[in-house]
């Protein structure tokens, strides 16, 4: 590592070390400190290297937003492998082409997509693994997530260079085909440190995450918030009814917005009526007229 590296697991270690019992992960009914949560990419990173993942290896992902999948970024940011992130979304052939076309070793794949993925992975030479995130039993020929944790060596330190690669998100179609960007951990990090100082975010913010973990924009703001020691409370796929609920209860300061997720808001807190008046900002696209439309009902 150089002198002056600084990687997305270093980010997770100083929030630790600074706010070690506070909040940094709500999913559902599952609430980790900061402390709870490095513990978590640390067993995960020793198993996943007990396993035989090596720097600049590739994790693929299909599946919702939880605390796992962000879990799996940080240990793979720990040990320098690379998430290869896919839409889920994706027909059977699109998803194909990106597991194809990026090679992963290992897959990590949503209850609700197994099925699916499990007849791509048949056509996908490099990937050896398979495991199934969430609640309920292993489908035939997955491995559970919660199999890979270890206490066995979480304690071992990794020479990652900050310009080790952390995470392949996929671009629009370029000639009818996606092409992979590979984002450094540098990026990450530097990338999260604009979007903190920006949005002036601070160890007291929550972060509502209703965009998906594959996507830039839900990657992003969720990095920032560890960056600044900051509460993720983790959506895992966006409706309005639980997103304004979490809102409330949560105290949340932030979220990102394209289209029309701020209509849909307004529309629902109609009836629900939930109070969102703790939150200080919404980064993304929108029209002006739903734009001004929110800022008055703030």
């Amino acid at each position: 590592m150089g002198l002056y590296d600084f990687t997305v697991y270093d980010m997770i270690c100083r929030s630790t070390a600074m706010h070690p019992d506070q909040e940094a992960v709500v999913f559902n009914d599952k609430r980790l400190t900061y402390g709870e949560f490095k513990e978590k990419c640390d067993h995960l990173a020793a198993g996943l290297t007990k396993a035989g993942i090596k720097q600049g290896d590739r994790l693929g992902v299909v599946a919702h937003n939880s605390d796992e999948y962000l879990i799996l970024y940080g240990a793979a940011a720990k040990i320098g492998a690379i998430v290869l992130s896919v839409n889920w979304r994706f027909q059977e052939e699109e998803i194909f082409f990106v597991l194809n076309d990026c090679a992963p070793r290992f897959i990590f794949v949503g209850q609700p997509y197994c099925d699916l993925v499990s007849k791509v992975v048949q056509r996908v030479k490099s990937i050896e693994k398979c495991f199934s995130m969430g609640p309920g039993d292993a489908p035939a020929g997955f491995l559970l997530f919660n199999s890979l944790y270890t206490r066995e060596g979480a304690e071992r330190d990794f020479d990652i260079p900050a310009d080790a690669g952390f995470v392949i998100i996929h671009t629009a179609a370029v000639e009818g085909e996606p092409r992979g960007a590979l984002l450094s951990q540098a990026n990450i990090v530097f990338g999260s440190m604009v979007t903190l100082l920006r949005y002036h975010l601070n160890e007291e913010d929550c972060h509502i995450c209703i965009l998906p973990l594959f996507h830039i924009a839900g990657l992003a703001m969720t990095m920032a918030s560890i960056h600044c020691g900051g509460k993720n409370v983790i959506m895992e796929r966006f409706k309005p009814e639980q997103t304004l609920a979490s809102i409330e209860k949560e105290k949340g300061t932030t979220f990102f917005n394209f289209a029309p997720i701020l209509k849909m808001l307004m529309e629902a807190n109609e009836e629900a009526g939930c109070d969102i008046s703790s939150l200080r900002h919404v980064t993304g696209m929108d029209h002006p007229e739903n734009i001004m439309r929110f800022l008055e009902t703030v």
